[in-house]
């Protein structure tokens, strides 16, 4: 009995070994799969790193270059901007120095529609003056102001035409 108790126990023993070697490879093999994949994981984390990096780069490129654009779209918009603010500026100035020189022909318009009413009456009282002045007086004025004899005669020829245009003209 002792030596079957004792055949028990080395297979014991001897089963027990059998576990904690399979125990130790287990955890050998583990350890050695931790490591390897370690190597293995660190390459691929490498190369994703790799691509990551090249992607940030490029989108930095791409973020540098869209900044650029959006830097001249801005100084575009501000030219574009003055452009617009000069060309309204502009726009106002010339409608007031349109506007103003329409006021300005219109007083020049009146004041020269005056000055031909005024220059009427004058020859009109020159015309009524001519028959003061006998010929040698008369013929003086022509030598030396051809001007106002002119138009004592223009004056005079006024003065013949409002008196037929009112009837009075007729026994003359």
């Amino acid at each position: 009995k002792h030596k079957d108790v004792q055949n028990q126990l080395l297979q014991l023993q001897k089963e027990l070994r059998s576990i904690e070697t399979k125990k130790n490879v287990q955890k050998l093999i583990s350890k050695a799969s931790e490591k390897f994949y370690g190597l293995i994981g660190k390459t691929v984390n490498d190369r994703e790193k790799d691509t990551l990096k090249a992607k940030i780069k490029a989108l930095e490129g791409e973020n540098e270059q869209l900044s650029d654009r959006l830097g001249k779209a801005i100084l575009e918009k501000e030219r574009n901007g003055t452009k617009v603010f000069k060309a309204e500026n502009d726009k106002e100035y010339y409608r007031q120095q349109m506007d103003n020189a329409r006021t300005t022909s219109n007083r020049l318009r009146t004041e020269n529609q005056e000055l031909k009413t005024e220059t009427k009456e004058l020859k009109k009282e020159l015309g009524k003056m001519k028959d003061l002045f006998n010929s040698e007086q008369l013929e003086a004025l022509r030598h030396h102001f051809p001007n106002i004899s002119k138009a004592m005669e223009e004056g005079k020829d006024l003065l013949k035409q409002i008196t037929r245009s009112r009837g009075f003209g007729m026994g003359m």
